[in-house]
């Protein structure tokens, strides 16, 4: 009669942590109860949760540590195969976050409904390093749950497509700009022009460090992926695919480029 899969997953962590696995990226997928009406009758949900715990993966260097925005990554990916494609996240207001997270590194994860309030989805934070201790691991710990059932016939029509046959290409963009503005708005703002070729937006670091990032500023690096569909892209294409998407940011939102 579990109300969250997180406690699971957690335990699961602990264990593998204590035979040394260090890098850890867990998931489950299964049901939860909840209360309703009372104590009298409970509705089965289904639920998804992923669990992360460590370094990412490198090939010539140590990973830096994971962090919300891994979390948030896959949250997105997940999202995306089921059909959802522009989730938002929203920092939940002050005292409204769950006790088990962490209330500075934390979001609700919600989904705009046309004449309707947004559909509550779920959450992507930081568990609680008081609950995670709880649970006999010292180090942070970023999660997600998200109620699959939520989605209902709310979730736009998709179907399944193919691997890609031809190579993607990626290109970096690092900039200041103020902490207020929220990583969802810097996408949407590079998502303006429509570009065909940009397949998918992913942040690298967020940067904030006052003895280097300027006073009410922070660091963002961003990596874009371009790919085409039906040839491999030349250097020239994919420049010229960038500078659009970038020239829209800067249109849209005040950045200093890096």
């Amino acid at each position: 009669m579990r109300t969250s899969l997180l406690p699971g997953l957690a335990d699961a962590a602990r264990r593998n942590l204590a035979r040394c696995v260090h890098d850890l990226a867990l998931f489950e997928v299964g049901p939860t109860i909840f209360p309703e009406s009372g104590d009298t009758h409970h509705r089965q949900h289904l639920a998804g949760a992923a669990l992360f715990v460590g370094h990412r993966a490198e090939w010539l260097k140590p990973g830096a540590p994971v962090d919300f925005f891994d979390a948030k990554q896959v949250a997105v990916q997940l999202l995306g195969a089921l059909g959802v494609r522009a989730p938002r996240f929203v920092p939940f207001a002050p005292g409204q976050a769950p006790s088990f997270v962490h209330p500075g590194v934390s979001a609700s994860v919600e989904l705009a409904r046309d004449g309707a309030s947004p559909l509550s989805l779920g959450f992507v934070a930081e568990l609680h390093p008081r609950v995670v201790r709880r649970f006999g691991i010292e180090v942070p710990v970023f999660a997600f749950e998200l109620g699959l059932d939520a989605l209902g016939e709310t979730a736009p029509a998709f179907r399944a497509s193919g691997t890609p046959r031809f190579p993607a290409v990626t290109r970096d963009i690092s900039f200041w700009i103020d902490t207020g503005v929220s990583a969802e708005a810097q996408q949407a703002a590079m998502r303006v022009p429509a570009e065909p070729l940009l397949r998918d937006i992913a942040v690298l670091e967020d940067f904030r460090d006052p003895r280097f990032a300027p006073a009410g500023k922070k660091g963002m690096l961003w990596t874009l992926t371009y790919r085409a569909d039906d040839r491999t892209l030349t250097d020239p294409e994919v420049d010229a695919a960038h500078t659009r998407v970038i020239t829209a940011l800067t249109q849209s939102l005040p950045i200093q480029l890096r």
